[in-house]
């Protein structure tokens, strides 16, 4: 079954293959891929090519190996953009998933001074204390601390507690709470890191301890200026990968084709590599 082509791209052969398999849907997320020894003999090829094929698909995380188990398919990783402010439930529905929560804890406390420096909290210091796990599809993805400014949403944990009692997963978004008030959202600042889970994260999020995380640190801001939330949430690196867009700066641009310029009569000198 090669489609042609020397040997040395016999991997990439392989490769594509299982890619195409993948995107056409003959095999989907958490499906046993064929062995080595079915690709080896599929493709006329050694076995340390199909190991080649089958470690390079791994790396890009579109295959989960397991010794001793075999090799699956790995569940889809979902973009992690810096561009938009949206919910997480918005960007699941956009993605064509179910969000939902689990609530384990919602508690209105009065924030430490530090907190309540970033918050803009003065004489009035009490917080909501919302902590949940999101889901997409009834899958664990992330794990959300939230402090919200009391006088923001005053209601807000009577009403988590109302809406997502006993535990019960809900689909209850904190931002359509906000804008139903009238808090209309502006911006947020956001930093992304890397993090690995502890034993409390790993058994919410049903990862390995010191499993790879993506720690996401938000403030976001309405129109007027004041900061209505403060987020940390941690997000489970086998699912998430972070995405953004570049542009070359104007200035850069300028600097670039300015050196070109001063340095097009000079011959003979070497330049470093970009």
């Amino acid at each position: 079954m090669r489609a042609g082509g020397g040997r040395t791209t016999l991997y990439l052969e392989i490769m594509e293959y299982l890619r195409q398999q993948i995107r056409d849907g003959v095999l989907k997320p958490g499906d046993r891929i064929p062995s080595e020894r079915e690709l080896a003999e599929r493709f006329s090829a050694s076995r340390m090519t199909v190991r080649h094929a089958l470690n390079q698909l791994a790396w890009e995380g579109i295959i989960d190996r397991h010794q001793g188990r075999g090799t699956f398919v790995a569940e889809p990783k979902i973009p992690l953009g810096l561009q938009y402010l949206t919910s997480f439930s918005e960007d699941m529905r956009r993605r064509g998933l179910n969000p939902s929560s689990r609530i384990l804890s919602v508690n209105v406390v009065e924030a430490d001074p530090a907190t309540a420096a970033t918050l803009g909290l003065t004489v009035d210091r009490r917080v909501t204390d919302l902590r949940r796990i999101r889901y997409a599809n009834e899958q664990p993805l992330s794990l959300e601390y939230v402090l919200v400014p009391y006088r923001v949403l005053p209601d807000l944990a009577d009403h988590v507690r109302e809406v997502a009692g006993s535990g019960r997963p809900t689909t209850f978004s904190l931002y359509e709470r906000l804008e139903r008030v009238g808090v209309v959202l502006h911006r947020a600042r956001q930093t992304v890191e890397a993090a690995a889970a502890t034993a409390e994260q790993a058994r919410l999020l049903k990862v390995r301890e010191g499993a790879p995380l993506l720690l996401l640190t938000r403030l976001t801001y309405d129109t007027t200026g004041r900061v209505v939330e403060m987020v940390r949430a941690w997000y489970r690196g086998d699912r998430y990968r972070y995405e953004t867009e570049l542009i070359r700066p104007p200035a850069a641009r300028g600097e670039r084709a300015a050196m070109a310029a001063a340095g097009g009569g000079h011959h003979g000198q070497s330049g470093s590599a970009d």
